[in-house]
């Protein structure tokens, strides 16, 4: 008994020892990771010292930063100088663009002396002509010239104090009939009823009634825009009503027209009987009011406007005018004018010798250009139908 008492004491001797070797070594295992745990802290410790101090550095050079803003003073002076002379040729130049925009008004004028907006120019210098005597204390005042006609016959001719053309007449036949049409002229501009119309080729030009008679009235230069209508307006009020008259016509000259022959190729399609044909219209001149006269029209076959009449009274006057017209095209003389603007509009003469009766036509900016609205007209004019209307 003893024996076996002493066997199991042994065993658990043994098995004390064991369990305490085993504990021994958890407890080095554990003292070793406490060990480690704190070897790594303190590793984080100090990277999070490092970064904490990293920051710090920069601010703790307050020199250097400090020397930067001092050496950007000198590179901010450096932009400026560098950009002043950016910001003077910039000066520079824009007088230079405002010489040439200065350099351009100063050609419009010359464009427009020679097409309508020359009035402006006539406009502004009467207006400081009429405020500012001569010289000479006398009032300035415009000149109505008599002078022999392009085509034949005698003209009139309202000019301002500068020479500038304001207003152009038609054709008289004789002298005593040309000068009691401008002094007819000059009374219908005292008693002053004008109205700007606008015709279907867009522009515009100045009617002026006569006080005398519903049936006469005066149609002025066409102009690009109503401005320079109201200014022509102006100028030929201004300068009529106190305007000297004087004959010219021993001194003047005859500008260099020129009597037109319809190109064969125009002829030959319309002795051809060409299917490409235009269209004849009769029109109000203003469709939204019922009393305003009637006119006629010649379109092309692409519907371009190519010709457009004087007024009439009536649809029947209009439509017998249309007719008159049709045959001056076939049996007339086109003439092609050039005006004081220097562009080209066709003149076509009736038949008759011993009338004037004349049809004006657009003006163009070049002789071709009249030459091939002439051929135009002749050939739509005759092969269009009238029997519709």
């Amino acid at each position: 008994m003893y024996q076996l008492l002493s066997g199991i004491h042994v065993e658990t001797v043994l098995l004390c020892i064991c369990i305490a070797c085993v504990l021994l070594i958890a407890v080095v295992i554990a003292l070793i990771a406490v060990s480690v745990a704190k070897k790594s802290k303190k590793k984080k410790a100090a990277i999070s010292e490092e970064k904490a101090v990293e920051p710090v550095e920069p601010i703790s050079e307050p020199t250097p930063v400090e020397e930067k803003p001092a050496e950007e003073p000198d590179v901010l002076n450096e932009e400026p100088a560098a950009q002043q002379p950016v910001v003077s040729s910039e000066r520079q130049e824009e007088p230079e663009e405002d010489a040439e925009s200065e350099e351009t008004t100063e050609e419009v004028p010359e464009e427009i002396s020679e097409e309508p907006v020359a009035t402006t120019e006539t406009i502004e210098e009467p207006e400081e002509a009429t405020d500012e005597p001569a010289s000479d204390g006398k009032k300035i005042v415009g000149k109505m010239e008599i002078c022999n006609s392009n085509l034949g016959g005698y003209a009139y001719m309202l000019r301002a104090n500068n020479g500038q053309l304001l207003y152009e007449s038609k054709t008289y036949k004789d002298y005593k009939n040309c000068e009691e049409a401008a002094r007819s002229f000059v009374e219908a501009v005292k008693v002053g009823m004008f109205s700007v119309r606008v015709d279907k080729f867009k522009r515009y030009k100045f009617i002026l009634k006569s006080p005398t008679s519903s049936m006469l009235m005066y149609v002025g230069e066409s102009f690009d825009n109503e401005r320079s209508c109201l200014r022509n307006i102006e100028s030929v009020r201004r300068f009529a009503v106190d305007c000297v008259f004087v004959d010219t016509t021993s001194k003047d000259f005859k500008a260099d027209f020129t009597y037109y022959t319809i190109s064969d190729e125009a002829k030959e399609k319309v002795e051809k009987g060409s299917d490409v044909v235009g269209r004849w219209a009769i029109e109000r001149e203003d469709e939204e009011d019922k009393k305003s006269p009637y006119v006629f029209l010649l379109y092309a076959n692409n519907g371009q406007l190519l010709y457009e009449s004087r007024d009439y009274s009536s649809y029947t006057a209009c439509k017998n005018g249309l007719l008159t017209f049709r045959v001056a095209v076939q049996e007339g003389q086109f003439i092609i004018d050039p005006d004081k603007a220097g562009r080209y509009k066709f003149i076509l003469r009736n038949v008759s010798k011993k009338s004037l009766m004349e049809y004006i036509g657009q003006s163009y900016a070049t002789k071709r250009a009249c030459a091939e609205g002439i051929d135009s007209i002749y050939r739509f004019a005759i092969v269009s139908p009238v029997d519709q209307l």
